[in-house]
């Protein structure tokens, strides 16, 4: 059977699960047949940084005819090679059929005028989104502009919105027009306690009114500086204004900031008919002054009983510092204070812990038969063996459930701790898929620097001390479905037979980042034992500190490592990094991009011409396609850069810089 022999409706269903740079790069220049049908074909356009400018303009050229066609856009506005994306695909086309949006990592110099422009005319959009690393704020202006926009205008087809960027919506107190079609809101309160609290959902209440999920984050900017937080304060908005919200029947509430039953009470009478209640309390040692009323049961209970008959989830997640000269928590008490819903809910149970080293307390209660309601997405952290927990968990799938959500771990390991051999008989966090490990030293740092000069760092008992650590580790984290796993910059080479182990039963891992000291440590970089694990690794970061690799090293890291695809590791010198470069194009076929650093400054601008590169790479791997336009190359004083075409093939994106 031969590929035109397909039939036009599966050739449609072929093309629906591709974006559509892939589309037109394979099949446009087929034959009048397959064009015919791409002009029938809805589109996908999924743009991300590594894309480049030339990639970007072989789409923009096809989207001229065929911008009509195009249904969703998932844009990151920064490419590869530093190209704002956003305002040019808005400024070029017109996406009158578009029913789904979605910006990412907005670049702060972006002029969004005509994409902002372009939003309020398209009339078939059903679901916008827009996501901002709090790493690259966006100016005020930009976001009043951007979501006055969108949670101002009638489109009539609207009814997803989520607009995870840190803004404080002061136009949402004010009178604005009611809202009949929304029916999912996600939205990130972010500010001063005067100006974002518990209180601004009362807004949203008030101007969407047929709401059937609602989400919403709040997170007090001056959190830091709150040593004696007040009451949060209510915006001036008529409490009486406020109908019923009868259609909503899930609100996932997220607070770090001042929060107490009287709030909750003056939110929840608004919502009669809810059926999912997930609420998550993240105070910080500023504002834990009044802990203990979150951690009541009967608090709970009276709340939920007056105002929502009709609960069939809750989720409760609570954290809290203690302070130091408070009295000793009573763990086996706060639980027993929720039996009304252990009894209520025949698969709802409890957890309650604290960790023996800090103050914090954290409390996570939930019904263990039902689907996933949510991820940790952002990194959680816990100290190995420090926990005191209570739980009225019976069965290990009981137990997992409290774990079930988390994907990216921090595990603290103190050296001085005498582990108590108390943890469950199951490896709790079993989905973990990044995983950070940071060892605290336990010697000076002039006892790490003589054992790593005369290299008595393996003796039996640390070998012995370090299996212990790490059958612990196995104990809490499932390591066979980790890809990523990240070594802190503060262990030291006491710890290498930790390490050895951890990376031996990773057998998932793929995207590494560990210092260079210990990558280069003979029991590390020349053990037999690791040869599997250092062939199937796709990303490797070494440049934690100032330990630099030489040619020789490089050489012998090809070998050891054939499938890289990222890397990013320290020279001493910029000649010897040109060096590094020429081995790498010569010797990594999957390579897309590298990245490396030299302690010396330079003010060179091409010193590696794209030309040499594209040779270079033809010369060794002839049957790999090198598109001069797809490569791009800088140099910075401190460091050379290079992104080599293919980045299909790259999963990983969160692995580059």
């Amino acid at each position: 059977m031969q590929l035109e022999d397909l039939s036009n409706d599966l050739f449609l269903d072929i093309f629906d699960y591709l974006h559509a740079l892939d589309l037109f790069m394979a099949f446009s220049s087929l034959n009048k047949r397959i064009s015919l049908i791409l002009s029938s074909t809805q589109l996908h356009v999924i743009i991300s940084k590594l894309h480049c400018r030339y990639q970007l303009k072989i789409l923009s050229s096809h989207l001229t005819n065929h911008a009509r066609k195009v249904i969703s856009l998932s844009l990151e506005d920064k490419l590869r090679d530093r190209s704002s994306i956003i305002p040019f695909l808005f400024k070029q086309h017109t996406f009158i059929n578009l029913r789904s949006c979605e910006f990412f990592s907005i670049c702060s110099s972006s002029k969004l005028d005509h994409a902002i422009e372009q939003l309020t005319t398209l009339t078939k959009l059903q679901s916008f989104r827009i996501q901002q690393s709090h790493s690259k704020p966006l100016s005020d202006q930009f976001k009043r502009k951007l979501t006055e926009t969108i949670l101002k205008h009638k489109l009539s087809n609207l009814h997803s919105i989520k607009l995870i960027i840190r803004y404080d919506y002061p136009y949402l107190a004010a009178n604005i027009t009611i809202n009949w079609t929304l029916t999912l809101l996600s939205i990130m309160f972010y500010g001063s306690s005067n100006l974002c609290s518990i209180y601004s959902i009362l807004s949203i209440l008030r101007t969407y009114r047929v709401l059937r999920k609602l989400y919403v984050t709040i997170i007090d900017s001056n959190e830091s500086n709150t040593h004696h937080a007040n009451a949060p304060i209510l915006r001036s908005i008529d409490e009486d204004n406020i109908p019923m919200a009868s259609y909503l029947k899930l609100f996932n509430l997220h607070i770090s900031t001042k929060c107490d039953f009287d709030s909750l009470n003056r939110i929840l009478r608004y919502m009669p008919n809810l059926h999912q209640f997930i609420i998550s309390i993240e105070n910080s040692r500023f504002i834990s002054s009044s802990w203990n009323h979150l951690l009541n049961g009967h608090n709970w209970q009276q709340l939920l009983t007056n105002y929502l008959p009709h609960l069939d989830v809750f989720d409760l997640f609570i954290t809290v510092f203690i302070h130091r000269n408070s009295p000793v928590l009573d763990m086996k008490a706060v639980v027993h204070s929720f039996e009304y819903f252990s009894a209520k809910y025949d698969d709802w149970s409890i957890k309650i812990n604290q960790s023996r080293f800090t103050q914090q307390v954290e409390l996570h209660a939930l019904r263990c038969s039902k689907a996933l309601r949510y991820q940790y997405v952002n990194l959680r952290r816990t100290v190995l063996d420090t926990i005191n927990m209570y739980s009225t968990a019976i069965t290990n799938a009981q137990m997992q459930a409290f774990y079930y959500g988390t994907v990216r771990l921090q595990i603290d390991i103190p050296l001085n701790s005498t582990f108590s051999n108390n943890l469950l008989m199951f490896s709790p966090y079993q989905n973990i898929n990044d995983l950070v490990i940071r060892i605290e030293p336990l010697r000076t740092s002039l006892w790490n620097t003589m054992t790593q000069l005369i290299g008595i760092y393996d003796t039996h008992i640390e070998r012995m001390k370090q299996k212990e650590y790490f059958d612990q580790l196995a104990r809490l984290v499932d390591l066979n479905y980790i890809t990523t796993l990240e070594f802190d910059p503060m262990i030291d080479l006491s710890q290498l037979y930790f390490i050895e182990q951890a990376l031996l039963t990773s057998p998932n891992m793929i995207y590494l980042t560990i210092p260079t000291r210990l990558f280069l440590s003979r029991l590390i970089f020349d053990s037999p034992s690791l040869i599997d694990c250092f062939r199937r690794l796709q990303s490797l970061n070494v440049t934690s500190e100032h330990v630099n690799f030489t040619v020789k090293d490089v050489l012998k890291l090809i070998e050891k490592c054939p499938l890289l695809i990222h890397i990013e590791l320290r020279s001493f010198s910029f000649n010897i990094c040109l060096s590094i470069v020429d081995i790498l194009l010569g010797g990594l076929s999957n390579l897309i991009h590298m990245k490396i650093h030299f302690n010396t400054h330079i003010l060179c601008n091409n010193p590696c011409s794209i030309d040499y590169i594209v040779g270079r790479r033809h010369r060794i791997f002839p049957y790999h396609i090198c598109k001069k336009n797809e490569i791009y190359v800088k140099v910075h004083r401190q460091y050379f850069e290079c992104y080599l075409s293919g980045c299909a093939i790259c999963a990983k994106e969160t692995c580059y810089v």
